[in-house]
């Protein structure tokens, strides 16, 4: 008797809902292949994720497929074909993709051979339930954290309390949220600018060195950490600056972002523009291998003469969120909830 094989299961899903599905789940694959399997989406029957080594992220969805598939070639499929609803069977190491009028075959790898970062169960006590503010908190800290791995700990956010605190050694930021996390944790730049895409709601902290993170739509955020590492205590006395008060002039970023036109250098951290205060006025200057530039500002202002020399992408990160500036030994920013600071250059 002839052998019978058993039939692929059929599979009807919804091209936009796993579009989105896949979206989620896109920042967690590496552009190159790091390890085995780190440019795939990897199916497993109820939920799609994708791990690259420092970030892992995965999303339920029914799909009642099994296999890793090259994420970028799978993606860009997906995304230009019109049907609205697909069918997707496993067939001999491929997945074969049906519409009304278009047949497709794409390679999969049917073993999953990259081992999934286990996140604890939702329903666990251990969760804590973040602040509401927490992204957006988060995200106004993320531009001053160092990008220098010599200090590892100044490439983190560190959460404390009710506030997000980041320096890179030359500015510091921290932001006040609406409540504490009940356990301090360091959070990575490189996780927290793509975590911030999620409106995460909760964290875990494991023994292992992940960060857990879960929204509302149960997509799990997970992120390897630095382990026995400390921030350094001295970030609170960043901010203690005693000195002149003083309330800047409308548009003063457009400004800041003109003067700096011409001002380069080799290394990025040696670019400054001069600021230059003065009863009633406000004198900016910027200077280059190729030229130099001032403007002059009318400014509410009847205190000594002050001139300080500050990084321009720094202060104009910042003029954003504020108008007033305390000049002292640094230059602070200050709001109720937010606080800002900047070293001077000499």
């Amino acid at each position: 008797m002839k052998k019978q094989t058993k039939p692929a299961e059929v599979n009807i899903i919804n091209r936009i809902d796993l579009l989105q599905a896949l979206e989620k789940v896109k920042p967690g694959v590496a552009s190159k292949e790091i390890i085995e399997q780190s440019n795939h989406f990897i199916f497993e029957e109820d939920r799609i994720w994708a791990y690259n080594d420092q970030i892992a992220i995965s999303q339920e969805f029914e799909s009642h497929l099994r296999g890793a598939v090259k994420a970028d070639e799978f993606y860009k499929l997906l995304d230009k074909l019109n049907d609205d609803e697909l069918t997707i069977v496993v067939e001999k190491g491929k997945f074969l993709i049906q519409g009304k009028s278009i047949t497709a075959k794409i390679k999969i790898d049917p073993e999953i051979k990259l081992q999934s970062i286990q996140a604890p169960d939702i329903s666990l006590k251990n969760w804590q339930i973040l602040p509401k503010n927490f992204i957006s908190s988060i995200s106004l800290c993320l531009f001053s954290a160092s990008q220098d791995m010599i200090h590892p700990e100044l490439t983190c956010l560190f959460i404390t309390g009710k506030t997000v605190f980041s320096t890179d050694g030359f500015r510091a930021t921290k932001k006040e949220m609406k409540t504490k996390v009940k356990a301090d944790f360091l959070l990575p730049t490189l996780a927290a600018k793509e975590l911030i895409k999620y409106d995460v709601h909760k964290v875990f902290i494991d023994t292992k060195g992940w960060l857990h993170f879960v929204n509302k739509e149960r997509t799990l955020f997970s992120c390897r950490i630095f382990a026995d590492i400390k921030y350094p205590e001295k970030i609170w006395d960043f901010f203690d600056v005693e000195g002149t008060e003083i309330n800047l002039p409308d548009s003063f970023d457009k400004v800041i972002d003109r003067i700096s036109t011409l001002v380069t250098a080799d290394f990025d951290l040696d670019r400054f523009i001069s600021l230059e205060i003065k009863k009633g006025i406000l004198i900016c200057k910027g200077k280059g291998p190729y030229g130099s530039i001032s403007e002059k500002i009318e400014l509410d202002y009847e205190g000594d003469d002050i001139c300080i020399k500050v990084h321009p992408g720094f202060l104009i990160e910042i003029l954003s969120q504020l108008d007033k500036m305390i000049v002292g030994e640094r230059l602070l920013f200050k709001s109720d909830k937010f606080e800002h600071c900047i070293c001077l250059s000499s």
